[in-house]
């Protein structure tokens, strides 16, 4: 009897020194039984789990298996979308994958093979992209591969590309300088087409013979960039306050403007370069197209022409006022423009082939004295405009002035009926000039 109990009782002094022994046998949090390495320090090397090399750190597999190394800016590499060429020695940028940035760098390597080539269509009509770093060892760019890009303001091609094709660059609406070296032989038709507000840098001293002749569209070309600053149009270009201008002659132009330029826009009447100042006399071609933010602009007296396309698609702008020296309103200048009046001086000589084109939120004009003629189409599509003065210095009208005018119903018309039956009016497409009531011998 006393030995079984005393055989119990050894059996649980066994038990409990187990229990309270255990932990003292068991390694501490984050110890094992080999040193005194963590287990964040300790990689774990089982099968299957992937030890992600920190940056700089070179990763032990086959690139060719997914082990490739990290490039200093990591995600580019991984977002946007590659093609390795046939005989797999090299790949190319074939498209933007899921890459959100809007600062992009193109790697120089791609799974340990060279990115050579940016490929057709890579980039075209993204909307977010405001700059492209190249890498050195790029080669070609491809055609429409920057195609619309309106937000594009800064890129660099490097001096290993050799080929540009058609349309890459076609309508990139924000680029304002882009220099080529002297490594490209190639550029395909309209590579810089419609950017207008591009003045393009060339190392060249004049085009080589494997630039197509529509290669730079309309931009202004300033050639051996290295040495001269003078574009082929005869202009030295210039980013003052925010305004790219044109210098010539001793005198400035407002130039072609970025697409993204906004709000209120204040024209000096001078501007300073170089150390010498320059009056600014002229809205130059295509100074604000398609410039939809601007809401309004602020013209200053030293002005006197206003060129082709300036304001067309300013649809922002609800009123313009046409400073007392400007006396030439070129062809579509205001085309598409949303303002509900205009002021146009008695200084106007000249007013465009569809100067005022689908401005379909005008509703009055007062034609200046100045003006003999009122070309065709200059009122089409003007869908809100009800009454026009015309003066009797008018002598002709063309077809389609004020064709799709559909609530025109007045004119105001400073001379007598005879003298308005005088004056040569188009006959196609001006019904609404005849429907019209006109107010004889109008004196304001």
């Amino acid at each position: 009897m006393i030995r079984k109990f005393l055989l119990t009782l050894l059996t649980l002094s066994t038990l409990l020194c187990l229990i309270f022994a255990l932990p003292a046998c068991t390694p501490a949090e984050g110890n094992n039984n080999t040193g005194n390495t963590t287990q964040e320090e300790q990689p774990d090397d089982n099968e299957g789990e992937k030890h992600e090399p920190e940056q700089g750190e070179q990763g032990d597999k086959n690139p060719e298996q997914g082990g490739e190394q990290e490039p200093a800016q990591g995600e580019p590499t991984e977002a946007l979308e590659f093609t390795l060429s046939d005989d797999e020695t090299y790949y190319t940028v074939t498209g933007i994958g899921t890459m959100t940035d809007k600062d992009i760098a193109i790697p120089s390597t791609h799974n340990g093979k060279p990115v050579t080539a940016i490929g057709v269509g890579a980039f075209a009509m993204d909307e977010n992209i405001t700059s492209v770093d190249i890498p050195d060892n790029v080669t070609s760019i491809g055609d429409s591969a920057f195609l619309s890009c309106d937000l594009l303001a800064d890129i660099n091609i490097p001096d290993s590309v050799t080929s540009i094709g058609d349309d890459a660059f076609l309508s990139c609406d924000t680029l304002t300088e882009i220099i080529i070296p002297y490594s490209v032989i190639d550029i395909d038709d309209e590579a810089f087409d419609s950017c207008n507000s591009l003045t393009i840098f060339c190392e060249a001293e004049s085009k080589p013979d494997g630039w197509n002749d529509g290669w730079n569209g309309s931009c202004p070309v300033v050639w051996d960039c290295n040495n001269n600053e003078v574009a082929d149009d005869g202009c030295i270009y210039a980013i003052i306050d925010d305004i790219r201008y044109g210098v010539k002659d001793n005198a400035a132009k407002v130039a072609g403007q970025p697409a993204k330029i906004s709000g209120d826009i204040i024209i000096p009447a001078d501007i300073e370069y170089g150390g010498q100042h320059y009056p600014v006399t002229q809205i130059g071609d295509y100074a604000f197209y398609d410039c939809g933010s601007i809401t309004g602009v602020t013209l200053p007296e030293s002005i006197t022409s206003i060129g082709i396309n300036a304001f067309t698609y300013c649809a922002s702008i609800e009123s313009l006022s046409i400073p007392e020296n400007v006396t030439h309103i070129s062809n579509n200048a205001f085309t598409f423009c949303n303002f509900t009046s205009i002021s146009l001086p008695n200084s106007v000589t000249y007013i465009g082939y569809q100067a005022f084109y689908g401005c379909d939120s005008l509703t009055s004009v007062t034609i200046p004295e100045s003006v003999t003629r009122i070309d065709e189409d200059t009122f089409a599509y003007c869908s809100s405009l009800k009454s026009i003065v015309i003066p009797d210095s008018i002598t002709s009208i063309g077809d389609g002035a004020f064709m799709s005018c559909d609530v025109f119903s007045t004119v105001y018309y400073t001379g007598s009926e005879e003298q308005w039956n005088e004056i040569d009016i188009g006959a196609f497409s001006n019904s609404s000039l005849d429907r019209a009531k006109i107010f004889y011998n109008y004196g304001g």
